[in-house]
């Protein structure tokens, strides 16, 4: 995959050496990604293997038991509340059975949660979601 960043700027988002477990059981053992700006990623695995834990923790709707946890060069591992809700609401995450409204095109399904919370114009939305 190509980057459009240079190698030495910083990751758009960065865990290293992530770990969480719930009890004796330890769901995520030195778990270390980097995602350049301009990038996708799409995290995929068995049933039982982390996935949702791991964006759960990501996202800080779970914190890790360790490591670091970076958006933007913040750390959210012990961020505020405020802090981790602005994080929250840059991101978009999708389960496997998540439904779309099939009324509505793709734009508008991909804008609906963002023209809820922020009451912006449907064109406006169109135009965000042809940028990505």
């Amino acid at each position: 995959m190509a980057r459009h960043t240079a190698p030495d700027s910083p990751p758009k988002i960065a865990m290293d050496h992530v770990a969480k477990a719930f009890g004796d059981k330890q769901v995520l053992r030195d778990i270390s990604l980097h995602v350049a700006s301009e990038e996708s990623f799409a995290i995929i695995g068995t049933s039982g293997c982390g996935k949702s834990v791991t964006l759960k923790c990501l996202l800080g709707l779970l914190t890790a038991d360790s490591g670091s946890i970076t958006v933007d060069g913040q750390e959210l591992l012990g961020a505020s509340r405020a802090d981790l809700e602005a994080v929250r609401q840059r991101f978009g995450m999708t389960f496997q059975f998540g439904a779309l409204f099939d009324s509505l095109p793709i734009w508008e399904n991909v804008t609906f949660r963002l023209r809820q919370k922020t009451k912006m114009s449907k064109t406006a939305a169109r135009d965000i979601a042809a940028e990505t």
